[in-house]
């Protein structure tokens, strides 16, 4: 074959490649959830409190997040397992350490995020459904009265983004912590928003009776793939977790799905 015509074959395959990606893409956003420029500044928030269940997490919410720090507003990040009995996707240390590991892990990813208050409990990995409920609701009510947030992030309690029993859990908790907190607050400004999986990825994932389970978001917002990759970089013990999960690479799922969605209680 004549360079010419293997040049000309090879942009054809280019044209189709890139058609075929901005076709999924429309796809997948074929929805009426509104595309806002920032959920803080949607909401108002000038302080926003993510509360979470493991190690990694944080990744649901990297374009709140950057978005706060872009804007100057000040996030905590509390995550209330240390994410002790996780598979680790690749092994890079004996599982008896991957407590440590993972801690350590979700701290640079909050730096990295631009996290200026964090903090990760010592509470075992897959049992906070076991826990008293009353005592994991003080605790994160403790921290919203000290931290004081305007918006409060957290996973929907029916389903917890993945039908995770701690992320349903901690969901939970931080719904019934949050009442108590907006009462003693006396503001009606404070608002509660919960990470949601988009209706037809949870099709595709096979999942759903899941979309049963949670409601229709509110608002959604770009994420940078970028920074999606990196903090998959820094949580080297879970780093193939979403190439496990959804069968993609994260460089190409997050190109596909550069969207973060938020269901905003009361919106």
């Amino acid at each position: 074959m004549k360079p010419k015509r293997i040049a000309v074959f090879l942009l054809i395959v280019l044209l189709i490649v890139i058609a075929a990606f901005q076709g999924i893409k429309l796809y997948l956003f074929a929805d009426d959830v509104p595309l806002v420029n920032s959920l803080t500044k949607e909401t108002g928030a000038q302080t926003i409190m993510l509360v979470f269940a493991h190690p990694d997490d944080e990744s649901y919410t990297t374009g709140l997040l950057m978005d706060a720090e872009n804007e100057g507003i000040e996030s905590a990040l509390l995550t209330f397992t240390p994410g002790d009995a996780g598979e680790q996707q690749p092994q890079v240390c004996r599982q008896q350490f991957l407590g440590d590991i993972r801690k350590a892990e979700a701290l640079k990813s909050g730096f990295m995020l631009g996290v200026d208050y964090q903090k990760v409990f010592d509470f075992g990995d897959g049992t906070l459904s076991q826990l008293d409920m009353d005592t994991l609701i003080d605790m994160v009510q403790a921290e919203l009265i000290r931290f004081k947030p305007d918006l409060v992030v957290t996973f929907w309690p029916e389903s917890g983004m993945t039908m995770h029993d701690d992320h349903r859990t901690i969901g939970k908790a931080t719904q019934l912590a949050f009442q108590k907190y907006r009462e003693i607050s006396g503001s009606k400004k404070v608002q509660i928003a919960y990470t949601i999986m988009p209706e037809k990825v949870v099709s595709l994932l096979g999942h759903d009776t899941m979309n049963e389970l949670q409601p229709k978001a509110t608002f959604s917002v770009k994420a940078k793939a970028r920074v999606k990759t990196r903090l998959w970089k820094i949580h080297a013990s879970q780093q193939q977790f979403v190439k496990n999960y959804t069968g993609l690479p994260a460089w190409l799922l997050y190109r596909l799905l550069n969207r973060e969605y938020y269901y905003v209680e009361g919106q």
